[in-house]
């Protein structure tokens, strides 16, 4: 019965630095989707107000938002990346 001590002591034991980085995890996506929420919705104001003076494209600023929005995402998602593998380990 040994052995099941020694197996388990360490999982249990790093469990709270697991729920610790799924929380940081969360707390970073969520930022993360409402900064590329409201930079979306920024940028479709902007280039509507844009479009109004000048014949454009509409496609060509919806993929460019969309671009801009995931680029956001994926900058903020990177820089909260270290803090949950340092509460992991």
């Amino acid at each position: 019965m040994d052995w099941v001590s020694n197996f388990a002591n360490p999982l249990i034991g790093g469990l709270p630095g697991v729920i610790q980085a799924v929380i940081l995890l969360l707390v970073a996506w969520i930022i993360a989707a409402a900064l590329r929420a409201g930079l979306k919705k920024h940028l479709r104001w902007a280039f509507g107000k844009r479009s109004k003076d000048v014949e454009v494209d509409s496609s060509t600023y919806d993929e460019t938002i969309e671009l801009l929005g995931n680029v956001l995402f994926a900058i903020i998602f990177i820089l909260f990346c270290p803090a949950p593998s340092s509460a992991w380990g």
